[in-house]
C-alpha cells in the first residue's frame, strides 16, 4: 500500500498538554492579495494585528489559518476556508488562527513519489514548502521538504509519524514517500523562549 499524496499544510490536532487547540482572532487587510488557504502558516504584520501568508523558512510565524469572515459591499456577512485576495468595499475582516505555540499539527513530508522524509531524521526540524492551495476546499497544498535543516534553524520540529492504517512508514534508515507526520511550530513568535535566542530564528515581529 501506498501513502496518498494529499498535502494540506498543517492540521491542528491538539494541545501538547492533551487539551484542545485554540483559534484566535486576527485581521487581514482587505488590500492584501495573496490568497490564504486553511493550514498556511502565517506571521504578524505589524499593522492592526493584521495577519499575511508566511514564506518558506519564515522565523515569525504566529500559527496556522483555519478560516476567514467578513462583512461584504452590501452588507452580507460571508464565511470562507480561505481568503481569496484582496476585496473591495468589505469590513469587519476577522482571520482565525491557531495561535497556541504549544499546538500539534498533522503535515505531510514531501509531494513526490520519489523523495519522502528518511525516518532516521525523525526530530529534527525542517521548514515547509510553500505550494498553491485549492478554492474548492479551501486548503492549504503547503508540505514539509524531507531535507532536514539540523538542529537549529527551521520552522517545525517533526515528532513522529501519524499512527493511521494508510500511512505507511518505512523501515528504520529507509524513505517513505507523501508520510504524514505530527509536528510543532518551533519558530514561533509566542514561544516563550523566542525572545531569549534559544531558538535560532525566531524573534520578534
Amino acid at each position: 500500500m501506498s501513502n496518498v499524496n494529499a498535502p494540506c499544510g498543517l492540521r491542528p490536532i491538539r494541545h501538547a498538554s492533551g487539551g484542545i487547540t485554540r483559534i484566535s482572532v486576527y485581521s487581514i487587510a482587505s488590500t492584501y492579495n495573496t490568497a490564504i488557504y486553511t493550514g498556511d502558516s502565517v506571521e504578524l504584520t505589524n499593522t492592526s494585528n493584521q495577519i499575511a501568508q508566511a514564506a518558506a523558512a519564515n522565523p515569525d510565524n504566529i500559527g496556522t489559518f483555519e478560516g476567514c469572515s467578513w462583512i461584504d459591499a452590501t452588507g452580507a456577512p460571508k464565511w470562507s476556508p480561505y481568503w481569496p485576495g484582496a476585496q473591495t468595499g468589505v469590513t469587519d475582516i476577522k482571520a482565525y488562527v491557531s495561535d497556541d505555540p504549544m499546538t500539534i499539527f498533522v503535515a505531510q513530508v514531501g509531494n513526490s513519489s520519489t523523495t519522502g522524509l528518511n525516518i532516521a531524521d525523525l526530530g529534527q526540524l525542517f521548514d515547509w514548502v510553500v505550494a498553491s492551495g485549492s478554492t474548492k476546499t479551501g486548503l492549504s497544498g503547503n508540505y514539509i521538504n524531507p531535507t532536514p535543516i539540523g538542529t537549529a534553524g527551521g520552522s517545525v520540529r517533526i515528532l513522529r509519524p501519524v499512527n493511521a492504517p494508510d500511512n505507511v512508514v518505512a523501515a528504520a534508515g529507509s524513505t517513505s514517500i507523501c508520510l504524514k507526520v505530527e509536528c510543532m511550530i518551533v519558530e514561533h513568535v509566542l514561544n516563550p523562549n523566542a525572545d531569549s535566542g534559544t531558538i535560532a530564528g525566531a524573534g520578534g515581529i
